[in-house]
């Protein structure tokens, strides 16, 4: 979910989260609400939520930030 958020952060493009694993936080949906989720989404049926993300950067404490893998 959240590699798929900060994909898609840059285009502001809306984000449905379904909840497919153990946890659920940033998922609204349940598989078994997918179709009625989905039906709802075509007919306009929903609010946005906005929400708030963060760009963080990791530095040692000599301010020296490790490379990227």
């Amino acid at each position: 979910m959240l590699r798929t958020v900060h994909f898609a952060v840059g285009g502001s493009v809306p984000v449905l989260g379904v909840n497919l694993g153990a946890l659920g936080y940033l998922t609204e949906v349940e598989p078994d609400a997918l179709d009625q989720a989905f039906e709802r989404l075509v007919s306009g049926d929903y609010e946005l939520e906005e929400r708030m993300t963060l760009d963080v950067t990791v530095a040692d404490a000599g301010g020296t930030q490790p490379s990227s893998p």
